[in-house]
Formats: C-alpha cells, structure tokens, sequence
C-alpha cells in the first residue's frame, strides 16, 4: 500500500515562472482581466496545467479548519444501469460509511454529473478535507487534486497511479490463486480463463495496452499461476472489450474444437454466468462435462442454474481501508499496518465439480 506523500500545492511565483511572465499577469490571466494577448493567455493557461495550480481564492478553502467531511466520487449503490453494480458498490459503501461513522466524519456523495466530469473545481472549493474516487487511468483529476493539496485516495489502482495519490487495492493475485486452487484439487489441469477489459482488444496503439488495473491484474495472475503449476497446458484466455456480459458462444466453442478445456475460470460472475449460458446453448454439462467458476458473489449467481462457483472479494473491507488510508494522510501519519484486507472467499457451488475422466467430445 501506498504511504505518505507529500502533498507540494505550486504557487503563483511557480506558473509565472513557467510562463516566463509577471506574477500580475498571472492573477489578470486566471481572474480574465482583459488587455492581454492570445500568446500570453495560452502560455499561462498551458503553465496552469502543467503544474496543476489551483488560485489562492479556491486553495485557501482547502486550508481552512477541517469540515470533518469526505467526499466520495464512485458509484451510486442505487444505480442500476447496465448489469447489477450492486454487488461492489454495496459493500463498497458500507465499508466506507462505517469507517467514517467510527471516526465521525460526514461523508459527501458526489452526483453523476461531476463523477463524470473532466473537472476538478467541483472537489477544490473546501467543502471536503480528502477525496475518495473512483477513476479511469487516463482521468487527470486525482493529480490535479492532490497537487492542489487535498489528499485523494483512488479505489482499485494498482498501475501507474499519479504521484502524490493514496490507492488502496485487493491483491487480485490472492482472489485468482483462491479460484485456481480450487480447480486444481478437483483435478482440473486444461484450466481457460476469460480476462475481461485486461488490455485493449483493438487499438491504433497496438494489441497490449492496458485497459483496467483489476482485469490485468487478474489476467497476469492467471498466467502466471498456470506457468508456475500447469506445465502441460499453457494459459488460454480470451479477453473482452467491457466488463459487461458478451456472447460467448463462439468462444467456448472453438475452445472445445481445440484445446478441449474441462474446466473455465471467469474475471467476474457476469463473465462466469455467460460461460453458463454458452455451455447451455451448446448442450456442454456443467459440471459434468466443464467447470465454471467466477469472481465477486453478485446476488443472483446463487440462483442460476446451476448455481455458480465464485470468489467472494472483501470489498466491505476496501471501502474501510479507504477511510482510513485518507484520514491517516490528514493526520500527516501513515496507515497502521494492522489494518488488513481479509482474505477472499471461495463459495463453491454446483457449477464447479471433478475433472471428467475423458475429454469432450469436438463439436461438429
């Protein structure tokens, strides 16, 4: 995990500097005193970005006494948009309201319009002492925040995360290892594995560009686990654009024409539960025939049919860390090493069974 940072808010005499203009111009520029040229405007603004300045007017909101607030920008539990997100924004609320409730702070639910905003003005006017966010890889908002001197803690980053930002993560090594071994002791070697977003799949940047910190993370897991145990099958994934559930039809069935999996270990229970569907449209007995497992214990994983082996991750646990990371880093102390994340949770349900004795049969 992450440990204190030094949060260094650049100053006026910084963006002048950069500019090679007068710190007078600089404050006209930003208040938009009018009189100065187009090239003298860019140049400040240009500086303004590059060094992630927020003016004196907004920044001292951020150095007045503490408002005891946290400000979340993630999912809305309620939202129900897509797939169910219940599931990680559920736990991962819970978690972060009874932290904040132990340490009497307020929390600040941020609406969709700023959550998905290229702003971040809306975090920098003192209403909040840190920020708790979910963000994609290429969001610039945490750097600017913490450079402006407000602690930020990201959710789920692992890979390139900003300089000066907290992230407090699940070791995704530990939920894949779970899976595997689970598979593993009932006899399953032919082991694929369906990756989800872990890297683009098409790009003019090339096939390898990573996408989604928890899907590489468990896509390389995979691999790995399968290199250091399996020596007579090598790893067979197939990656997805979304995290949202595909037609995996044609994937498992070219899998059975060639590699002949007896077993399918999926990035997510949506993913898991396609693999099911698939198995079905294709009349492949699971688990007869071939073992299903996922990740995440969403709700209606219980309830398939048949119900769905899956690994539980200690989301609840995240949303504590979070708190606690942050209002270690307002206390300029960093997190106790105590505070550890539980181990993940295998459920094993009917989906998941013995390795058959012999392969399937090629599909005509």
């Amino acid at each position: 995990m992450a440990e204190k940072h030094a949060f260094k808010k650049p100053s006026i005499k910084d963006v002048a500097r950069k500019a090679e203009v007068s710190v007078t111009t600089v404050s006209h520029v930003v208040s938009k005193t009018p009189g100065y040229s187009a090239d003298t405007i860019r140049r400040v603004r240009e500086a303004i970005e590059a060094l992630n300045y927020v003016p004196s007017y907004v920044a001292n909101g951020l150095r007045q006494k503490s408002t005891k607030t946290i400000g979340v920008c993630a999912t809305d539990p309620f939202e129900r948009s897509g797939r169910d997100l219940g599931t990680f924004s559920d736990r991962l609320w819970a978690g972060i309201l009874e932290e904040a409730d132990l340490n009497r702070y307020k929390v600040m639910h941020f609406p969709k319009s700023i959550r998905e905003s290229d702003e971040a003005g809306e975090f920098l006017n003192g209403q909040i002492d840190g920020l708790i966010m979910c963000a994609s890889r290429d969001d610039k908002r945490p750097a600017v925040i913490a450079g402006a001197g407000l602690p930020v803690v990201m959710l789920a980053r692992t890979f390139n995360v900003p300089e000066g930002v907290y992230s407090v993560a699940t070791d995704e090594r530990l939920v894949v290892e779970k899976g595997m071994e689970h598979l593993y002791a009932l006899g399953h070697r032919r082991i694929a594995y369906i990756a989800g977003p872990a890297y683009k799949v098409e790009s003019a940047e090339g096939p390898n560009v990573f996408f989604d910190d928890v899907a590489r993370s468990r896509f390389e897991s995979y691999e790995a686990w399968m290199r250091r145990n399996v020596s007579e099958f090598a790893p067979v994934s197939q990656m997805t654009k979304e995290w949202d559930a595909e037609d995996l039809t044609d994937t498992l069935k070219g899998w059975m024409q060639t590699v002949s999996p007896s077993a399918v270990f999926a990035c997510s229970d949506v993913m898991a539960r396609a693999v099911l569907e698939a198995a079905k449209i294709l009349g492949i007995d699971v688990p007869g025939q071939l073992s299903v497992v996922g990740i995440d214990n969403e709700r209606e994983s219980a309830f398939v049919d048949p119900p769905l082996s899956t690994i539980e991750v200690p989301i609840y646990s995240l949303g504590r860390l979070a708190v606690h990371k942050l209002l270690s880093a307002l206390r300029g102390t960093s997190a106790p090493a105590d505070f550890v994340i539980p181990a993940p949770e295998l459920l094993a349900r009917s989906s998941s069974g013995p390795c058959p004795n012999q392969k399937i049969a090629s599909m005509q």
